[in-house]
């Protein structure tokens, strides 16, 4: 499986910087050079060294770097020290989700192109060569398009928690429960009801949406007496 998404994964970075490459007219041996180092670094035991820092070159004082961090990809590619620390450093200032364990594949994903990224501008800082730099600029809409999905399926994973655990709540109170059947059975099934600066979306069936407020199930009830009079 892991197989499977580092190839879709390789794809789409090439893919990306390939058409970037194309729109600025790169140098056509830089860019195959630099995308068969790329599938060197996903296809490679991630525990073996190889023999020149992957960012400047260098022979000397080598390490084995965790492009995505350890708890995001097996993906390693080798750096000076230098180069080594300076990455990871960067890793420092990433979201902060970077360091957990149970990520999902979206969002490890978004960490292991945010790291090819990050090679590519110290690659870029390390050369002097504004081609890597270009080609980096290739990848954050493709870091964006992860975290997109990231959070549409957080939002909605929150969204079924809460109206699971409300309409959970409103039906061991019956009389909640009697009043919302009583008067939220318009056309649209939902009435909206404003209370103490937040407004609650009320479905017939028990739920209360938008917003997330956290509020306690009775001072929705306390906002659907007042608005009905009852």
């Amino acid at each position: 499986m892991k197989q499977d998404r580092n190839g879709m994964l390789l794809t789409q970075i090439t893919q990306a910087i390939y058409k970037k490459a194309d729109a600025e007219h790169l140098d056509k041996d830089r860019v195959a050079e630099f995308i068969s180092d790329l599938q060197h670094v996903f296809r490679k035991d991630p525990k073996k060294r190889d023999m020149r820092c992957w960012a400047s070159g260098s022979g000397l004082s080598l390490e084995l770097h965790h492009i995505a961090g350890r708890n995001n990809s097996e993906l390693t590619c080798t750096l000076s020290k230098r180069a080594h620390v300076s990455l990871s450093n960067k890793q420092q200032t990433w979201d902060s989700r970077w360091v957990c364990a149970d990520n999902s594949d979206e969002l490890r994903n978004s960490f292991v192109v945010n790291g090819v990224y990050e090679l590519l501008v110290e690659k870029h800082f390390r050369t002097g060569i504004k081609d890597y730099r270009i080609m980096a600029d290739a990848l954050p809409n493709l870091i964006k398009s992860y975290r997109e999905k990231v959070d549409s399926m957080t939002k909605k994973d929150t969204k079924q928690k809460t109206r699971a655990s409300l309409g959970s709540a409103a039906k061991q109170k019956d009389s909640f429960s009697d009043l919302l059947y009583k008067n939220c059975i318009y056309e649209s099934e939902y009435a909206m009801i404003d209370h103490e600066g937040s407004t609650y979306r009320l479905y017939a069936g028990g739920y209360a949406v938008i917003p997330f407020s956290g509020k306690e199930l009775m001072a929705i009830k306390d906002a659907l007496v007042a608005h009905f009079g009852k």
